[in-house]
C-alpha cells in the first residue's frame, strides 16, 4: 500500500519511518529538491529512544503530478503549510482521503468549508526531533490519536498496523475533542516549562512539577 506524507519534518519523518517499517510504500511530498533527492537515494533513518538506529526505504517527490493517484495523504506540515495543501487538493479535484496532523485548532477553519470528501484529524504526542533531511530522533514515546471528521471512517484503518509499544496508535470518535485536548496540553506545557525552566519530560518526572501540572489541568 502507498501512503503520501506531506512534509518531512520531525513528525512527518517519524510517522513515515513507522509506516515504512510496517511494510507501507511511503512517498514524501516536500518542497526542496535536495531533501527529496537524499530521501530517494538513502531512505530515512530513525534514532530510537534506546540509541539504536533503524534505516528504512522511502520515496520523495517535489512534483505533485508524480504522487500516487489514489494513496491517502497524511499532512504533517506546520500550520502555514496547510492552506497550500488544501488549495492543491481543490485545484486537482483530488478525492484522496486526507489526515491532518495538528497542534492547534486552526486547521478546522481551513477544512470545514471545503468539499474534501474524506477528512481525518490526528494529534501526535511523541517526542521527535529532525536531525537532518532524512534523520529523525524518537525522543519519547507518547501516542498518536486519530479521529474521522467526515467521509469513510475506514480510510485510515491501515494505521492500526503501525500500533506498537514504541508507537501507540488509538482511534477516537470525536475529532474536535482530541484536538482540543492537544491544545489544552500545549497550553499547560509551554508556560510551565518556561516558568520552571525545565524540559518537557521533567513535568512528569519531577513530583513538584507534576503536582502543578495536575492542578493546572484540573
Amino acid at each position: 500500500m502507498e501512503v503520501v506524507i506531506v512534509g518531512a519534518g520531525s513528525i512527518g519523518l517519524l510517522i513515515g519511518s513507522y509506516l515504512s517499517e510496517a511494510g507501507m510504500k511511503v512517498v514524501f511530498f516536500v518542497r526542496r529538491r535536495e531533501q527529496a533527492a537524499i530521501i530517494r537515494e538513502q531512505g530515512i533513518r530513525r534514532i530510537n529512544s534506546d540509541g539504536t538506529e533503524t534505516s528504512l526505504k522511502a520515496n520523495a517527490q517535489t512534483d505533485e503530478g508524480k504522487l500516487p493517484e489514489n494513496a491517502p495523504w497524511i499532512v504533517a506540515t506546520k500550520y502555514e503549510g496547510v492552506a497550500p495543501v488544501v488549495e492543491l487538493v481543490h485545484k486537482r479535484n483530488l478525492k484522496n482521503a486526507v489526515m491532518f496532523i495538528q497542534n492547534g485548532y486552526g486547521h478546522f477553519n481551513l477544512v470545514s468549508g471545503t468539499s474534501m470528501p474524506n477528512v481525518f484529524f490526528a494529534t501526535v504526542e511523541h517526542g521527535a526531533g529532525r536531525l537532518d533531511d532524512r534523520t529523525v530522533s524518537h525522543n519519547g514515546v507518547g501516542a498518536m490519536k486519530i479521529a474521522s471528521y467526515r467521509g469513510d471512517e475506514a480510510s485510515f484503518d491501515f494505521m492500526k498496523s503501525v500500533d506498537s509499544p514504541d508507537f501507540p496508535v488509538t482511534f477516537a470518535n470525536d475529532a474536535h475533542q482530541i484536538v482540543l485536548r492537544k491544545v489544552l496540553i500545549n497550553c499547560m506545557i509551554n508556560p510551565l516549562t518556561a516558568v520552571l525552566q525545565v524540559r518537557n519530560g521533567e513535568l512528569l518526572e519531577n513530583p513538584d512539577a507534576k503536582t502543578l501540572f495536575d492542578q493546572l489541568y484540573e
